[in-house]
């Protein structure tokens, strides 16, 4: 059997890809799975079961799953309206996922608070500059600079935010 997946953090299309289920899992469409993704993890919802995929390439087998369907059949069936609607990946539009990817500048602890501040005010002069502010837009990204401050407060809290998400998931570092 084959699985159509959504991969979290993933959103350039295409949106879904196919993996291989091993013959002693079960699994169903809203089901919570782990798969291969390049040279790592990540997980995902499989959002369509066939005997052989429409594809030349069926990607590895998935490596892990919940027990429990993670989305229902109707807002499956809502998220892939959506994601064809607005043009966005299907992992965008499941219910109750976000997963924003985000880059930020960081320097080793300890580091003098001038030290920080002169950092912090090049990269704006640098990310303010408009062919630099075009090319990132060109790849999709967003210019969001936040202060030194805030940005250890959001760090924070995506340490936070996706601790929780891991434990719940059973998800455990190695």
């Amino acid at each position: 059997m084959i699985a159509e997946v959504a991969v979290f953090g993933y959103t350039i299309k295409p949106s879904t890809y196919s993996y291989h289920i091993p013959d002693q899992m079960e699994v169903s469409a809203g089901s919570l799975v782990e798969v291969p993704f390049g040279k790592e993890s990540r997980r995902g919802v499989v959002v369509g079961l066939a005997r052989r995929s429409s594809l030349a390439q069926v990607l590895k087998d998935i490596t892990a799953t919940s027990s429990q369907p993670l989305v229902t059949a109707q807002q499956l069936a809502l998220a892939k309206w959506l994601a064809s609607h607005y043009f966005i990946a299907l992992a965008e539009a499941l219910p109750g996922f976000e997963a924003t990817i985000w880059y930020g500048l960081l320097a080793p602890a300890n580091t003098p608070e001038p030290v920080i501040n002169r950092l912090y005010s090049a990269t704006l002069r640098i990310l303010s500059t408009p062919a630099i502010r075009e090319r990132l837009a060109s790849l999709g990204m967003v210019v969001a600079p936040m202060p030194p401050a805030e940005f250890d407060a959001f760090i924070a809290t995506e340490i936070t935010r996706w601790t929780a998400d891991a434990k719940a998931a059973g998800i455990e570092a190695k």
